[in-house]
C-alpha cells in the first residue's frame, strides 16, 4: 500500500496574492534601507581594527520612518512604555 503524501495547499484569490507579495516586497525594500542607513553611519576606530557607530550622519526621521513602517505596533507600544517609565 502507497503512502499518502500529504500537500499543504492554500488558495488565495489573485487580488489577495498581488497584495501579500506587494507587501512582501515593500518591506524588503524597507528593511535593505534601513540596514544601509545604518552602515552608512559607520567609521573606523581611531585603531582601524573595528568600527564605530557614528549618529551625527543617522537621519532621525528616515529612521524613525522607516521602523515605524516595518513593525508599527512595536512603534506604538515603545512610545506607550516609554511614556509609562516617564510617569513613575
Amino acid at each position: 500500500m502507497e503512502e499518502e503524501k500529504i500537500v499543504n495547499k492554500v488558495v488565495l484569490t489573485l487580488e489577495e496574492y498581488l497584495k501579500l507579495r506587494d507587501s512582501k516586497i515593500n518591506e524588503d525594500k524597507n528593511i535593505n534601507l534601513l540596514i544601509n542607513l545604518l552602515f552608512n553611519c559607520f567609521e573606523l576606530t581611531k585603531d582601524k581594527k573595528d568600527l564605530r557607530f557614528e549618529t551625527y550622519k543617522l537621519s532621525e526621521s528616515r529612521t524613525k520612518a522607516l521602523l515605524k513602517e516595518l513593525n508599527p505596533g512595536r512603534y506604538i507600544e515603545t512610545i506607550n512604555l516609554l511614556q509609562q517609565e516617564g510617569e513613575d
